[in-house]
């Protein structure tokens, strides 16, 4: 996924009034609909009433709706409807009730990147999104003060650390096998606590290879251990 735009989300909602949304809708829409800002809407009307009977966590006021309909001229009314989508303006989040993970499109100028971060951070601190769980819980931190880096890949040091952090942290009272896993490592405690509770092994008996990246299958597999 091209990670200079963002996600358009189609949210369906009850043909009658009298319907109660979440009579009918998937939970999931909730943590969508709390996120976003921005709405191209049929008739403001009648989306600020259904918003607003959702329950919806932000003010009504907040938002920016446009609309699409009958009377929307074809071709360049369009284009700018969906601009900010296609600059990668919008911060989506997650759908935390079913797991999946957090959106964040940062946008293709220094200026965008910055906005993005700020909205992904205010909705983090509203426990909105799945990495504020990690953040929160001391799992895992940005790269600075104003980077997540949610696309960069991870390493075995990393992954295991992680691990180990979401575990609470326990203590070790194995021996160091490994030479290429200094006792002032950051991931030290958690190399050898994944070691000793067969979580994790090296790549061989002294090296555990920690600056190498983890592929999708070690990930799970390390996962699936740590969870027996």
């Amino acid at each position: 996924m091209n990670s200079e735009f963002g996600i358009l989300y189609l949210i369906p909602c009850p043909i009658s009034d009298e319907t109660a949304p979440w009579d009918v809708l998937p939970a999931a829409n909730r943590a969508v609909m709390d996120a976003l800002d921005y709405f191209i809407v049929e008739n403001t009307r009648t989306a600020r009433r259904f918003l607003s009977k959702a329950g919806i966590a932000r003010s009504i006021g907040e938002l920016e709706f446009r609309e699409l309909n009958e009377h929307t001229a074809a071709g360049r009314e369009i284009e700018e409807l969906i601009a900010p989508l296609l600059e990668g303006e919008l911060l989506t989040t997650d759908l935390k009730a079913e797991g999946h993970g957090v959106y964040l499109f940062a946008g293709k100028t220094p200026e965008q990147q910055t906005a993005a971060w700020e909205r992904f951070t205010a909705l983090a601190r509203a426990g909105k999104v799945v990495s504020a769980w990690a953040v929160e819980n001391g799992v895992a931190k940005g790269v600075s003060e104003t980077a997540f880096a949610p696309d960069t890949s991870c390493t075995r040091a990393q992954i295991v650390t992680f691990l180990w952090r979401a575990q609470q942290s326990p203590a070790s009272g194995g021996e160091n096998p490994f030479a290429d896993v200094p006792a002032a490592a950051y991931y030290y405690n958690a190399v050898l606590w994944a070691v000793e509770n067969d979580v994790a092994k090296g790549v061989s008996e002294t090296a555990f290879a920690p600056d190498d990246n983890c592929t999708r299958a070690q990930i799970v597999t390390l996962i699936y251990r740590c969870k027996k």
